[in-house]
């Protein structure tokens, strides 16, 4: 991902990719119109079944990774970085499916604002300080 090779922090990087993940929702609905229509047709065809969880398996990785690299930093607190990046990209997609159902429920911001709070709590060493 392009975000790894520009931001070298692990904080910074898990703030770039709730920005990106949820850019998404808030500027470009198609896209998970699409995705959506995608889910349901892995229902019943393994091939795209196959797609699908390599996909997701690919960002699960990367976000391990990066969860792995805040560990060795001293931002994030010890955790198994593979429940961690489950737990991620859930709160990621969760909230991004909310805002293309309901483009009033929060404004881009404070959707961003609402998963770094999350996902730093989550994670922080600190108790959660930013």
């Amino acid at each position: 991902m392009e975000i790894e090779k520009e931001i070298r922090d692990a904080r910074a990087r898990l703030r770039a990719l709730i920005r990106a993940c949820l850019g998404v929702a808030t500027e470009d609905g198609d896209f998970w119109t699409v995705f959506i229509a995608f889910w349901g047709e892995t229902l019943r065809d393994p091939e795209l079944a196959g797609l699908n969880a390599r996909t997701y398996e690919k960002a699960r990785r990367w976000i391990a990774a990066l969860v792995g690299r805040g560990i060795s930093e001293g931002v994030f607190r010890r955790v198994d970085v593979r429940p961690a990046s489950i737990a991620i990209l859930a709160v990621l997609d969760g909230v991004a499916l909310q805002l293309t159902f309901d483009k009033t429920l929060l404004s881009p911001r404070a959707a961003e604002r609402l998963c770094e709070d999350t996902l730093l709590r989550y994670l922080s060493s600190d108790g959660g300080d930013r």
